[in-house]
């Protein structure tokens, strides 16, 4: 049962473009706002089904991409297998898709391209083959390419430093160290499970799991081969902290019901790719930029969230986060929680959720306040997309979207709402109001 929203931009005081295809089979099926909050006690989250593997994506979508000094290996997902794809690799993503693929057709869901320049910054994309060209379609993903720095929890530390896998390093401090030092790092990390840690991750310092011992590129397997981080009590189990891009691709972030938060970002652009954060006292992962900035770009691919004692995911401040293929459950407050989203003056804030769950969450599956810009932001944009996301047995609603700006404007603020929940579960149309 899909529930379409119309385009509606509203222009006083800021804009906001909600294009709203989704699938709410089981929650309340209603938007509604309230002034920063829904005024729903926090239930108990729903105790899920075992997790199962997620779906293919409806889009297809890169998911992971690691480089070495001049190979990259990308793996991809796909739900219709007949649809053709192109893989792009090039330095700048505006001109990505202008020159010719670097592999057409894909077969299977993963490649491993080689002879590509080292040093230096590259982005990989998917389009799809048609008539006359391509299509691009799913995530951009960044890499470095550079020799890593290898990590291996049962690596000797006698003469460990990191250069070869004989010579890697039992513990993830030192390479991030080394990240530091040469400003920007890439981490191979074998699986297993890591001593409980709090990781400060540098910038530009990128960190891949899911590595055999010999650290071949053609059997990393971060499934079969997890690599896991504990945390430490009252702590985060990973800390991000200014600029410079931050990857995550391939953990477990485990808080063992004793770390604070799993992965913190303050004013950080990161991407997070396979990546599952549980466990923790607080949110799984708490991104912070400033009230009213640049939005700080964060992506997130293919990542659960899951069984936090707060949030899955806390946002607040400018940030510009997309999200496609994730998996926001069984947490005790919101799945995710932007509280509040906010704007600066002449500048454009993105939302984008795409093919994502949330379900069995205390309170809403997905929480978006959007705060009354600064000095009206002339020119500024709210713009936010959720595209064939599914809302489930959430205590809550499965979706608030909470339209702070409107109120102070004194504009009408209804979006045309079309389609319902559940059979007798219409959903309803409420914008924020002075003392709602």
């Amino acid at each position: 049962m899909n529930a379409a929203l119309s385009p509606t931009r509203l222009t006083l005081l800021g804009a906001l473009l909600l294009i709203l295809p989704m699938v709410v089979p089981a929650c309340s099926g209603r938007l509604s706002g309230g002034g920063g909050g829904s005024g729903v006690p926090s239930a108990p989250p729903t105790v899920l089904p075992p997790l199962l593997e997620a779906a293919p994506l409806a889009a297809p979508t890169l998911i992971s991409a690691v480089p070495d000094l001049d190979r990259l290996a990308v793996r991809w997902s796909a739900a219709d297998k007949s649809v053709a794809l192109a893989l792009f690799v090039g330095p700048d993503p505006a001109t990505l898709f202008d020159g010719a693929p670097v592999a057409d057709p894909l077969t299977g869901d993963s490649l491993i391209v080689s002879g590509l320049p080292g040093g230096g910054d590259l982005t990989a994309g998917l389009a799809r083959v048609v008539s006359g060209g391509f299509e691009p379609t799913g995530a951009l993903l960044t890499v470095t390419m550079r020799a890593p720095v290898f990590v291996n929890v049962t690596a000797n530390p006698v003469g460990a430093n990191g250069l070869s896998p004989a010579s890697a390093y039992p513990t993830i401090f030192p390479a991030l160290l080394d990240g530091l030092i040469a400003g920007g790092a890439n981490l191979w990390i074998a699986g297993g499970s890591y001593p409980p840690s709090a990781l400060p991750v540098f910038p530009n310092v990128h960190l891949y799991g899911g590595f055999a011992a010999d650290f071949a590129l053609e059997t990393r397997d971060p499934v079969a081969m997890p690599t896991i981080l504990p945390g430490l009590a009252g702590q985060q189990v990973v800390s991000i902290d200014g600029p410079g891009l931050v990857i995550l691709d391939g953990l477990v972030l485990d808080g063992q019901a004793m770390a604070k938060v799993g992965l913190q970002a303050i004013n950080a652009p990161i991407e997070l790719r396979g990546t599952t954060i549980l466990n923790c006292l607080g949110p799984g992962l708490r991104l912070r930029g400033d009230l009213f900035g640049e939005a700080v770009p964060m992506v997130l691919v293919d990542c659960i969230l899951l069984g936090n004692a707060a949030e899955g995911a806390s946002i607040i401040g400018a940030v510009g986060l997309s999200a496609r293929g994730c998996r926001f459950e069984s947490n005790v407050q919101e799945g995710a929680d932007f509280d509040d989203l906010t704007i600066d003056v002449f500048k454009d804030v993105a939302i984008a959720f795409s093919d994502c769950r949330f379900a069995g969450n205390g309170s809403e599956g997905l929480d978006l306040d959007m705060a009354v810009p600064l000095l009206g932001s002339p020119g500024g944009d709210f713009e936010v997309s959720i595209e064939n996301c599914v809302f489930e047995q959430n205590g809550a609603s499965g979706l608030l979207l909470d339209v702070d700006f409107s109120a102070a404007s004194g504009a009408p603020s209804y979006p045309d709402l079309a389609g319902r929940g559940r059979p007798g579960e219409p959903l309803s149309r409420r914008a924020s109001r002075p003392g709602c």
